[in-house]
């Protein structure tokens, strides 16, 4: 039996349609000699999520099955309206033709060339040898491109406990914790493009950015009430009040290779550059012999983080209408440069100093979107992601790590923190 696979058609050459509609999961398409092969064979090619019509063309000499297996009953359907068709001598040859939310792979129709090379160069050499270079890199897939522009909103949470200043007293409670730093909600913008390469390839570029994770909490007045818990080495005591004030940001861009399957799987794999910038300051007044006086500790921490990731993006849920549910997730292991940099101005022994490390960190993403077709060509989107660092440079964690300034003592730097950012997104996503 002598079959050659199809990788789209033109409604152009339609002589007659047959519809098969909410049929969203699987494909089959073969051409095949009336000689070998009896009416109502199938013979399978591939798997694609979409939508297709069937195409007879009065007078040609072979003919194409096509089905979406997802509903048993539309497809017998559309085979016995094949068969009779062909039976009463009116059906030879057909295309398969996309109607929407093409996911699979465009082809060419009749003895045209196959961009897909589905037909792995069986017959097209004279024709792909008539192709440009960029021909044969960009299928013609429909949509060539895909924009997305979306907002974040994003908290910081998780924030580690470490008492700064306690009672006074006995039983010297906690009357300012670093985790009372929460931040409100913080805003920031992520870009993504996505270029169909053909019907299965595809390579993907996003940025983000979220600025302004700043955090603020204070103790209420009291006169020499509170002491200090060991910051930075310092144990001050007879402090009137004390304030706490945190901030943050991040920034990301990736890369990815992304590869279509015949299940609702996609599978990613990239590179990915991940920077967050960390600070904290921490203020009180206490009563000095020359009158009223404060102390100041200001503490930075940075982490450049560089390496690759893998990942999955999964249809959830996709009835071939308007609305479209996936979920995405990807994570690696990264090389990170982290720093820190504390100063804590003193009357007497300098306190603080800078210090690095390079060290191996995780970052990893997840997140859940729907998609609600607007036209034809443009979406709305609204989801969740969450942002998970780990072997991280915080602020808070370096409190324990200044000493005096060198050449008195060595700065340190402590790189086991972590860091969990979530919140909404929304958007929209634009095809062409």
């Amino acid at each position: 039996m002598n079959a050659r696979f199809f990788c789209g058609a033109s409604s152009s050459d339609a002589g007659r349609v047959v519809s098969i509609s909410g049929l969203v999961l699987a494909a089959a398409a073969a051409v095949v000699s009336h000689d070998s092969v009896a009416a109502g064979d199938i013979m399978p090619v591939a798997r694609y999520a979409s939508e297709y019509v069937i195409t007879d063309e009065p007078g040609a000499t072979s003919t194409i099955r096509a089905a979406n297996a997802a509903d048993d009953r539309d497809l017998t359907a559309a085979l016995d309206r094949a068969d009779q068709a062909a039976a009463a001598g009116n059906v030879g040859g057909a295309g398969l033709v996309e109607l929407s939310g093409h996911h699979g792979p465009p082809v060419a129709h009749g003895n045209s060339c196959d961009p897909c090379h589905a037909c792995s160069g069986r017959g097209c050499r004279k024709c792909r040898d008539a192709k440009g270079w960029l021909n044969r890199i960009f299928c013609n897939v429909e949509p060539q491109v895909v924009g997305q522009v979306d907002t974040l909103l994003l908290w910081q949470g998780a924030i580690p406990s470490r008492s700064l200043y306690v009672n006074d007293t006995k039983p010297f409670a906690t009357v300012l914790d670093a985790d009372q730093g929460q931040t409100p909600i913080s805003a920031g913008s992520r870009y993504t493009l996505q270029l169909n390469l053909d019907c299965t390839y595809a390579f993907e570029g996003s940025y983000f950015r979220v600025y302004g994770f700043e955090g603020e909490q204070s103790t209420p007045h009291s006169d020499g009430g509170y002491e200090m818990n060991n910051l930075a080495g310092l144990n001050y005591s007879d402090i009137d009040w004390a304030r706490l004030e945190t901030s943050g940001n991040i920034q990301s861009a990736e890369f990815n290779w992304r590869r279509k399957t015949s299940t609702p799987i996609t599978w990613l794999a990239g590179f990915r550059w991940v920077e967050w910038n960390e600070g904290m300051q921490i203020v009180d007044r206490y009563q000095a012999k020359g009158g009223l006086a404060f102390d100041r500790i200001n503490t930075q921490t940075g982490n450049d983080m560089y390496g690759g990731q893998v990942g999955a993006d999964v249809m959830l849920w996709n009835r071939g209408q308007d609305v479209k549910v996936n979920g995405v997730g990807k994570g690696g292991i990264f090389y990170n440069q982290a720093y820190s940099r504390t100063k804590v101005p003193t009357e007497f022994i300098p306190i603080g100093g800078d210090a690095v490390a390079d060290q191996t960190a995780f970052f990893g993403e997840v997140g859940a979107n729907a998609s609600v077709k607007l036209t034809h060509w443009l979406s709305w989107r609204l989801g969740y992601s969450v942002y998970w660092l780990s072997g991280v440079a915080t602020a808070v964690d370096q409190l324990d790590r200044v000493g005096q300034a060198p050449p008195l003592e060595r700065p340190r730097i402590n790189t086991n923190g972590s860091v969990l950012l979530h919140g909404a997104t929304t958007g929209l996503e634009a095809r062409w």
